[in-house]
């Protein structure tokens, strides 16, 4: 098959919104729609359908398909082209419709989709097809008009929750963003090279719309760059689990019959680390400072130490990780994502740490209701099944995780203050999670 050169262009509107881009004409339609979404920007949430110049359509057969509609995912783009045009129509409501023009042929085959040049943004979602957007355009334009502040404001949110809120930009074309979308969907042996699999397993989880917009997020996190994290912060975060490794090192230290630490240790550990200004009591007992069982239970499933004929016990990777912050920290950076339990438990992890990676502030109750609409997005519900999960109810999914960051002193927690420069660390550490876990 060819490698085709298309030129997609939205009707009706002036100046064009139009891109410019190499598809090779071996992939079925169901592939040109996922190319078509990307390029202009729009995020797959509406109906769709090609038809070609002689009346015949195409579309998804996820949907109902109406009696003259064919299976898009059976049909090659070079074979639908053969007028050497189609008509590609999303969202039967706002009705925007699209001419994919063949502009020119080449010999060979390219596994990539590439677009070349194109120009302007497409319109935002659902504001009343092109009527609706040369209105929408018309109060933008004007600060006088009554519903400016409001449409302006409306105009500048996502859809996703993952999307920075910027003002919107009818003139604003980014080529290399859109590109690089385009590898996440058409490349992703390429694009996912540095991912972790648990992030692999929730993109793939995610509808080719809110897949897009995440995969935008998660290039302002810049997994494909090394990892930097600071010795001297790092030996800041890591105080509690070294004083713990260094405290089990050689003889290790004997549990009590229920498997927690001793008082004496307790205490020792209460005095180390300044849990006294905290918690109140005897500080002898890790039911009274509960920092202690958490510290203990943390360095157990991070697999520093182990319990061992009723003894605690450096692991190898404990032994390994004692003297040196810098391989700590990366230590436990890697087993965030495993602190959660799988299914929701580690897909609300995975989506906690890449806002953490992207830079988003590291509030609690701001990044519990992003995490809950995400889930949402993964197809996740409430207890009545359609209503997205609360954000208290995910916070619950990411609770063991928030608090080992908190006993690092990376956000803000009961357990310490947080260290200087924290929000820096915590960008790197889940970077580190996201490509390891």
């Amino acid at each position: 098959m060819p490698l085709l050169q298309v030129r997609i262009s939205l009707d009706d509107i002036e100046p064009a919104i139009w891109r410019l881009v190499d598809i090779d004409g071996s992939r079925p339609l169901a592939e040109v729609h996922d190319a078509v979404q990307i390029a202009m920007g729009w995020t797959d949430s509406h109906l769709h359908a090609f038809e070609h110049p002689d009346g015949r359509r195409w579309s998804d057969p996820g949907f109902d398909l109406e009696t003259d509609e064919e299976d898009e995912t059976t049909m090659m783009l070079a074979e639908a082209v053969d007028a050497d045009w189609l008509r590609y129509e999303y969202d039967f409501g706002d009705s925007w419709s699209h001419r994919l023009e063949v502009v020119g042929r080449a010999d060979g085959e390219q596994a990539a989709v590439v677009v070349r040049d194109g120009a302007r943004s497409a319109p935002p979602e659902d504001c009343g097809g092109v009527p609706g957007y040369d209105e929408l355009l018309e109060t933008l334009a004007d600060p006088t008009a009554e519903d400016h502040d409001a449409m302006t404001a409306w105009a500048s949110r996502s859809r996703w929750p993952w999307q920075e809120e910027a003002p919107f930009d009818p003139e604003a074309f980014d080529l290399d963003a859109v590109n690089r979308r385009l590898r996440q969907r058409f490349e992703p042996e390429t694009a996912i090279a540095v991912w972790g699999s648990s992030l692999q397993q929730l993109v793939e989880g995610l509808t080719p719309g809110a897949r897009t917009a995440f995969g935008d997020h998660l290039g302002r996190a810049r997994l494909e760059d090394p990892v930097d994290l600071d010795a001297a912060r790092a030996a800041a975060c890591v105080r509690p689990f070294a004083w713990l490794l260094d405290r089990v090192a050689d003889e290790g230290v004997r549990l009590t019959s229920a498997g927690r630490l001793p008082p004496a240790v307790v205490r020792e550990a209460s005095d180390a680390l300044g849990w006294g200004a905290r918690w109140i009591g005897t500080m002898n007992r890790e039911d009274h400072v509960p920092p202690a069982a958490h510290l203990r239970e943390w360095a157990t499933r991070t697999t520093l130490v182990r319990k061992y004929k009723g003894r605690l016990l450096l692991t190898r990777a404990g032994t390994a990780a004692r003297r040196d912050p810098m391989v700590l920290l990366r230590h436990l950076a890697e087993r965030l994502p495993r602190l959660a339990s799988k299914g929701a438990g580690q897909e609300a992890c995975v989506l906690l740490l890449a806002d953490l990676a992207a830079g988003v502030e590291p509030a609690r109750d701001e990044l519990a209701a992003r995490v809950a609409v995400g889930l949402h997005l993964l197809g996740y519900a409430a207890q009545d099944r359609w209503s997205p999960p609360s954000a208290s109810g995910a916070f619950g999914l990411v609770s063991e995780v928030w608090g080992l960051l908190g006993m690092l002193g990376l956000v803000e927690d009961h357990f310490r203050d947080q260290v200087p420069g924290s929000r820096d660390v915590v960008r790197e550490m889940a970077r580190l999670a996201l490509q390891e876990g």
